[in-house]
C-alpha cells in the first residue's frame, strides 16, 4: 500500500476531525498514513509532548495509521511542499460552510470527494458496562446559560437510569450546574475517556473537546452549541447534524435539529 505524509495540529478537536483524511485516504484510495503532529499556527493547551504521548495509543492503534511521530522540521525542512498538511483548513473557502470532514478532505484533495453519512472516523474498543449510560460532559464558562438550556439539560438526564458526569479532575465536574443529578466519572488518561465516550448509548455535551471525540467516534450524541459568536464552528456541527441520524442540536435559545430522539420541540421547555 503507497504511504503519504500527514500533518496533523491544533487545537485537540481540530486535531480529531483532521483524521478524516487519512481515514479516507485508507478506506477509498488505498492510502496508508504516516501522521506528524506539530504545533502549526496555535498550540495545544498542553504541551506538544504531552499531546503526542496522549495521543499515540489512539492514533497507532488505527488501520489508516502506519506510524505517528512528532514532526522534526530539521529532518524534513521542506515539509511544506512533500506532506498534506491538515492545518490548510483555516485558509479554507469551505471554512463555516460544510462539515468538518468535508471541509478537511475539500481543504487537503483536490478531488474533492463526497463525504458518506453517518461517517465514523476513529475506531475504539468499547466497554460494556457502559452500553446503556448517558455521558455528559460540559466546559463551564465556555457557552452562556439560560433557563432553556436547564430544561433541556434536565429532561435529557431524567430519561436515563444511568448517568455520568465524566471528566478529567474533580473542578470539571463541581463546576457543572447539574452536578447533584449525575454520578462523577474520573477519566484522567484520553485514551481511557474516549473509550468511554464511545461505550455510551448517548452523549450531551456543550462545544468543546469532548463533543469533538463524540463526533469522530460517531456515537449517538447531542449538541449545545454556541450562540452569536465571532468564529462560527457550530455551522460544521449543525452541517454533521444534517448528515448524521444519530446527531441532535440545540444552543441557548432553540432547537437545530427536528428529530425527536431525545430532544423535544421548542414549546415542550416553555
Amino acid at each position: 500500500m503507497k504511504e503519504i505524509n500527514v500533518v496533523v495540529g491544533p487545537r485537540l478537536g481540530d486535531l480529531l476531525h483532521s483524521l478524516v483524511l487519512p481515514k479516507y485516504a485508507y478506506e477509498k484510495m488505498n492510502l496508508i498514513s504516516n501522521i506528524y503532529i506539530a504545533e502549526i499556527n496555535d498550540v495545544f493547551s498542553t504541551s506538544l509532548q504531552q499531546t503526542y504521548e496522549e495521543l499515540k495509543p489512539i492514533v497507532e492503534n488505527q488501520k489508516f495509521c502506519n506510524s505517528f511521530q512528532i514532526l522534526d522540521q530539521e529532518k524534513f525542512p521542506n515539509w511544506q511542499k512533500t506532506f498534506i498538511n491538515t492545518q490548510n483548513f483555516r485558509k479554507s473557502p469551505w471554512l463555516y460552510k460544510s462539515t468538518w470532514s468535508q471541509l478537511i478532505l475539500n481543504s487537503c484533495l483536490q478531488s474533492q470527494p463526497q463525504v458518506p453519512n453517518d461517517y465514523t472516523v476513529l475506531e475504539l474498543p468499547k466497554i460494556d458496562k457502559y452500553k446503556n449510560a448517558l455521558m455528559i460532559n460540559r466546559r463551564d464558562g465556555s457557552h452562556d446559560r439560560s433557563q432553556f438550556t436547564t430544561q433541556v439539560y434536565k429532561d435529557i438526564i431524567s430519561q436515563f437510569d444511568e448517568k455520568y458526569f465524566v471528566c478529567f479532575n474533580q473542578k470539571q465536574y463541581d463546576d457543572f450546574f447539574l452536578k447533584n443529578l449525575v454520578e462523577p466519572l474520573f477519566i484522567p488518561e484520553l485514551y481511557d475517556y474516549m473509550i468511554a465516550i464511545n461505550s455510551c448509548k448517548l452523549f450531551l455535551g456543550n462545544q468543546s473537546g469532548p463533543f469533538s471525540m463524540a463526533s469522530v467516534l460517531n456515537v449517538n450524541r447531542v449538541g449545545e452549541l454556541f450562540h452569536k459568536t465571532l468564529f462560527r464552528d457550530d455551522l460544521h456541527y449543525l452541517n454533521d447534524g444534517n448528515l448524521h441520524k444519530n446527531v441532535e442540536l440545540f444552543n441557548m435559545e432553540q432547537i437545530l435539529t427536528n428529530k425527536n430522539i431525545y430532544l423535544k420541540p421548542r414549546e415542550y421547555y416553555s
